[in-house]
């Protein structure tokens, strides 16, 4: 529909364009308006508007500007949806000679993406709109217990992993997967095991989005962004690598002090701390890797973003080191507390043995001579006497013969 009206004092233009279907008593509808107005006083306005309504749920936007002999020129633009995103075309280049070479020559930046948890939504925006390959998708929807990194023509396909230490010892693996291109970084996290909170999960993201925010950290590139997120992740496998390393040195501590503790209760604390070490230099060595093969993938990357991933290789492989050291000290501790505990059950075991042979010979002659000796009607003071002096010497002997060799 259209519409002008001019007069002596205003003139007004109005273009609506609208398509409607239904089906079932629901209805679909698009409405598009656009419409300008002139007055005499000086007052200029134009706008546009497209409007939205699925079965009662209006959404679109609209633009607009203004001049007035009060105001200058002014304008607003506004959008009303329950989701909204700008992203350039899908990776693949272009294939129009006369056209820029590739996504991020359209743009005077790029676009970070962050996908909380996969959804039906997910999949269609990232497949469908994006472009992205099946195989990297299927490994987004499911969860993965190893690293991964894919190779396409013009982007990287990252799977990575942060621990987050939960109860009894058991180590969470959080899952970050990551598509890195000219112009365009996607992050999705999960799947979460339901004990988790999403909030851990979110936890590296968080904290570069306050960085961003606070204007402390300025990326020039997906890959800018990729490596603070990904250096997150590592400082925060070294924070707890730190951690445990306190926990061992109390440990330790109470090893060479010999204090007296339940042996089962103190083991358990020994090698829940190792299985969480374990943990983390696993994560940290495989993450490395993963680096070190995305390195040499990574040929359509400039130099400078190669050098990024090259520092987290670097991060990585450090955090591995210092996880192993503290491995090995551990064990130390923990074979010198186990060596010493066998030494005490050696030395219990023996002294066992001494009164074992000490008893043994005197139950056996009591056993045979004493039904002989000591008799109801009548007792044999003179072999009595001699039996208990028999015995005497009998366990005096081992016992010198014990003390000589230092087991009491």
């Amino acid at each position: 529909m259209a519409r002008v009206q001019a007069g002596d004092k205003e003139a007004l233009t109005e273009l609506i364009t609208t398509a409607q279907s239904a089906a079932n008593g629901a209805v679909a509808a698009v409405q598009a308006e656009a419409s300008t107005r002139a007055t005499v006083d000086g007052y200029l306005g134009a706008q546009y508007t497209f409007r939205l309504d699925v079965a009662g749920l209006i959404s679109g936007f609209g633009i607009s500007g203004t001049k007035s002999a009060e105001r200058g020129p002014t304008s607003a633009f506004g959008v009303r949806a329950n989701s909204f995103y700008v992203a350039p075309p899908p990776f693949a280049s272009s294939t129009d000679p006369s056209g820029p070479p590739n996504a991020q020559a359209m743009y005077d930046g790029f676009v970070w993406l962050d996908v909380p948890e996969w959804t039906a939504q997910a999949d269609d925006l990232l497949g469908d709109r994006l472009g992205f390959h099946p195989i990297a998708l299927r490994d987004c929807r499911e969860r993965n217990h190893t690293p991964r990194v894919h190779r396409y023509p013009d982007h990287l396909f990252l799977v990575i992993h942060a621990p987050l230490i939960g109860s009894g010892g058991h180590v969470h693996y959080l899952e970050l997967d990551q598509f890195i291109g000219a112009g365009l970084l996607v992050t999705v996290h999960g799947p979460l095991n339901p004990s988790v909170p999403l909030e851990e999960a979110l936890r590296e993201t968080s904290q570069v989005i306050a960085r961003l925010q606070s204007g402390r950290l300025r990326p020039t590139s997906p890959f800018g962004l990729s490596y603070a997120i990904v250096s997150t992740v590592a400082r925060g496998e070294a924070d707890l690598v730190a951690d445990l390393a306190r926990q061992v040195g109390l440990l330790e501590q109470r090893v060479m002090a010999a204090t007296d503790e339940e042996p089962q209760q103190f083991l358990t604390s020994l090698f829940t701390a190792r299985h969480e070490l374990m943990t983390i230099k696993t994560m940290a060595s495989q993450g490395g890797e993963i680096y070190r093969r995305a390195i040499k993938l990574a040929t359509f990357a400039p130099a400078e973003s190669i050098a990024l991933m090259d520092d987290l290789l670097d991060q990585y492989e450090r955090v591995a080191n210092i996880a192993q050291a503290q491995l090995d000290f551990l064990v130390g501790v923990t074979d010198f507390y186990r060596a010493r505990t066998d030494t005490k059950m050696t030395i219990a075991a023996e002294r066992l043995a001494v009164i074992a042979a000490v008893t043994l010979p005197i139950t056996s002659l009591s056993s045979i001579l004493g039904m002989n000796v000591i008799v109801y009607t009548h007792t044999h003071w003179v072999w009595l006497g001699f039996l208990l002096a028999v015995m005497i010497v009998m366990s005096a002997l081992p016992l010198r013969w014990a003390h000589r060799q230092g087991w009491w």
